[in-house]
């Protein structure tokens, strides 16, 4: 493979395995996301959401010479939702499994999804990886 072939793969970094689920999933439909196909790899960040906030450049340099994107994705707030999991009826709290995201985007449509941060995402794995020429 040339070097500029492999220059075209995407490194994303994430916070938690939710994450990685769930983006390892979309992006394995590029046809649904409207952008052509991609070569990605996902590392999860140790310190989690603070630590992808703080130290995603740092982290990234390794990344410089064999990938031409980056991605750094976490939540702003902090992992988890405690609050409104202690809140929600017994019936709820069940244990969420990381690989239930992956599932959800797996099967989920994206075609009326109105999330500002997910359109920002779609937009720019378009504009990265445009669908080839017919």
């Amino acid at each position: 493979m040339t070097q500029e072939r492999e220059r075209g793969r995407l490194v994303v970094l994430v916070a938690d395995r939710d994450i990685e689920e769930a983006l390892a999933e979309l992006f394995r439909r590029p046809e649904s996301l409207g952008f052509g196909s991609l070569r990605f790899e996902i590392r999860r960040y140790p310190s989690r959401d603070a630590g992808c906030y703080t130290d995603a450049a740092n982290f990234l340099r390794q990344f410089l010479r064999a990938c031409r994107y980056a991605l750094v994705v976490f939540d702003r707030r902090g992992s988890g939702a405690t609050p409104s999991r202690r809140s929600a009826p017994p019936s709820s709290r069940r244990r969420r499994s990381a690989g239930l995201f992956g599932e959800i985007a797996a099967g989920v449509s994206l075609e009326g999804c109105q999330d500002p941060a997910f359109l920002k995402l779609r937009r720019i794995l378009q504009e990265w990886f445009p669908k080839a020429e017919p």
